[in-house]
């Protein structure tokens, strides 16, 4: 993503066969390089999403080799469909 910044990201939402959605998100990768920024970061993500990830890896070594982004979006398209 370094060499080609351009990228999109899709997330789905699946109840079942006929009550679905998606979305697509395309941006522009930027990653971030500023240590404490990216500390408080994974911190808050770590705070959200408890078991994203073993223990081990949130190991001041481990953190510090992470390579955190964000996307700055420039577009979303979504679909769904949705039975009663």
């Amino acid at each position: 993503m370094r060499a080609n910044p351009r990228v999109c990201l899709q997330a789905d939402e699946i109840k079942d066969a006929y009550n679905w959605r998606s979305v697509i998100t395309f941006g522009w990768f930027e990653e971030i390089n500023d240590s404490a920024q990216h500390d408080h970061l994974l911190n808050e993500m770590f705070k959200r999403l408890p078991h994203l990830t073993p223990v081990e890896s949130k190991s001041q070594e481990i953190m510090a080799q992470t390579i955190v982004f964000r996307i700055r979006i420039d577009r979303i398209t979504g679909i769904g469909e949705r039975w009663q």
